[in-house]
């Protein structure tokens, strides 16, 4: 058939070793490494099919699949800190790091939040379907700490008459700019 007759179960056993080792040493996560061992498979599977091998040693490998990627959470001291830089920049910049932290929401979804969505009598936010990443529309309970930096933004936003969006939204500030 061809030169290149592989025993299974020692390509196998073979490949298992040298991912784990290769894995090990450069540090690559399991995404990485389901790519790789995906395309190589689909080639191994190719080479059957044209006949340059007898069987694909790797038909009945697994591979490794990563659960959820680790993302980084700022500890409370760090939130200190970084919530004080904001509050050295803007009371605007301070609203957003506190939303960020307080509702858990990512920075886009916060951005695009309108005073429509902010029930400040009721304590709480609403958060579109729309914006978020993967289309969940719900409410969030206000913390008691944005209570006063929201009720202190609305009061900017009656003063300067922007209230579609609430202060981080740029397109609002085009918007306005532009008229």
């Amino acid at each position: 058939m061809s030169q290149c007759t592989v025993r299974a179960d020692a390509a196998e056993s073979g490949v298992r070793r040298d991912l784990a080792r290769w894995a090990l040493s450069e540090g690559s996560r399991a995404r990485i490494i389901e790519q790789d061992l995906k395309l190589l498979q689909a080639v191994l599977k190719w080479a059957v099919m044209a006949k340059l091998l007898d069987k694909n040693p790797l038909r009945r490998f697994t591979t490794p699949k990563e659960n959820s990627p680790n993302r980084p959470v700022l500890t409370a001291e760090q939130f200190a800190t970084v919530r004080e830089q904001a509050a050295a920049m803007s009371n605007t910049a301070e609203l957003f790091v506190c939303l960020l932290w307080l509702t858990g929401h990512r920075g886009a979804s916060v951005r695009q939040l309108r005073w429509a969505a902010v029930d400040l009598a009721g304590v709480s936010i609403r958060s579109r379907a729309d914006v978020d990443k993967i289309g969940y529309e719900h409410r969030n309970p206000l913390d008691a700490e944005l209570v006063p930096l929201l009720t202190q933004a609305r009061a900017v936003a009656d003063l300067i008459r922007r209230h579609v969006d609430l202060p981080m939204s740029t397109q609002q500030q085009r918007t306005d700019d532009a008229r």
